[in-house]
């Protein structure tokens, strides 16, 4: 435990999954894996790249969308992404899938993903 705590949750910092505590990071080296339910549907076809780039082109289009910027320049495998800064509500990005959901400043972030319905702290089960 790092003894910090997180001014977002009032969690410690090491065990927040707030994206101030654990920054938003993309790795290009998976942009084909696009996760539905719980598998990764195999690319067998052009189409199969296509769809995946548009889910990912959908995603980054969100992260824009929502405010979300650079941390710093790409690098070659991956990017790491700035969650905007909001006094009522700050962002988190569930462990075990990937979804992104607000909660409210001062309170912890739900164990459960509203979103998903996963662990959003890690990749165990619930």
């Amino acid at each position: 435990m790092s003894g910090e705590t997180c001014p977002n949750s009032g969690l410690d910092r090491d065990d927040c999954p707030c994206l101030s505590c654990r920054p938003l990071r993309f790795n290009f080296k998976y942009t084909l894996y696009v996760k539905h339910g719980d598998d990764y549907p195999e690319i067998n076809s052009i189409d199969d790249v296509i769809h995946a780039l548009r889910v990912q082109k959908a995603y980054f289009e969100r992260l824009k969308r929502e405010g979300f910027t650079l941390s710093e320049p790409v690098h070659d495998s991956y990017a790491e992404f700035d969650a905007p800064v909001h006094d009522k509500f700050y962002w988190v990005e569930c462990a075990s899938s990937g979804c992104l959901f607000k909660v409210d400043v001062g309170q912890a972030p739900p164990r459960k993903c509203p979103v998903c319905g996963k662990n959003a702290y890690d990749n165990t089960p619930l």
